[in-house]
């Protein structure tokens, strides 16, 4: 299969990190294990849809088009037989302006994207499926994008602190935030939920946990094993690192990196991690 990558409009930019394309021949191909990053993303299945696999091994098809909200968990999913679909990837915090619900209320779900957010939205849908050429598509997903944009004013505050938190590679004291936005504790963990899906501390948690991939890339043979790794990345000791890559990823790292499919590949590799980390 093959990944792409598309980046938005200059005003979309703050909001979302990119647009994407994966395509190919799915047929035979086995299921991958998508890891949680902190972003949300609505994705559109134009071709034959994937099949979320739980932990039973039981399948149920994927929505044609729906939003993922933020996952704590991951996610098995398996292609279908021919692959055509599109993905617009926020940034973390990105993704409020674009909702008319809080997004504590999307999150760990993969919910239909025609069952929330009103009027138009079917309709939207439907366009984006119509569309015969990549730039007619992209193009029509970059207006209704705009067009949410220009309709909704969001707190700017669970955006920035964030970014901030992805700045820090997730190793920022949380009171040190909500200091410099001049709020106490309470009141800045409650608008950073509202805003992004998940505490700031389960954010900063994704963002470490990303960033181990970077490291993992970065290292070189002379390099020291997991335990630099984790000392590096900010873990208390490999213990842990070990702990959070079970419950993150479902396995111990050399054997997820082992079985990483091509999706799941793109989406942890140098290319993808420095879009995230600017």
């Amino acid at each position: 299969m093959r990944y792409t990558v598309l980046p938005p409009a200059p005003p979309l930019r703050p909001y979302v990190e990119c647009l994407w394309r994966l395509e190919g021949d799915g047929a035979g191909l086995p299921e991958e294990t998508i890891v949680p990053d902190g972003c949300m993303e609505i994705v559109l299945h134009c071709g034959d849809r994937f099949e979320r696999v739980a932990a039973g091994g039981a399948a149920a098809p994927q929505p044609r088009a729906f939003v993922v909200g933020q996952m704590l968990d991951p996610l098995v999913i398996r292609p279908g037989a021919r692959v055509a679909t599109w993905g617009i990837r926020f940034r973390p915090g990105g993704a409020a302006p674009f909702f008319d619900e809080a997004m504590p209320e999307l999150a760990g779900r993969c919910v239909d994207l025609a069952s929330i957010g009103g009027a138009g939205r079917g309709r939207w849908i439907e366009r984006i499926l119509e569309a015969r050429t990549v730039s007619e598509r992209r193009r029509r997903i970059e207006a209704w994008l705009l067009d949410r944009l220009g309709r909704r004013h969001a707190d700017p505050l669970p955006g920035l602190a964030a970014g901030a938190i992805v700045s820090a590679r997730g190793r920022v004291r949380i009171d040190d935030l909500a200091s410099r936005a001049g709020l106490g504790p309470r009141q800045f963990e409650r608008r950073f939920l509202k805003g992004v899906g998940l505490p700031p501390r389960a954010l900063a948690r994704l963002v470490r946990f990303q960033n181990l991939f970077r490291l993992v890339h970065a290292r070189d043979e002379a390099d020291g094993g997991w335990a630099d790794l984790a000392c590096a990345a900010g873990y208390y000791d490999q213990a842990h690192l070990l702990r959070d890559f079970r419950e993150l990823a479902g396995s111990t790292p050399p054997r997820f990196l082992a079985g990483q499919g091509e999706f799941s590949r793109a989406l942890t590799g140098r290319a993808r991690l420095d879009d995230l980390f600017g």
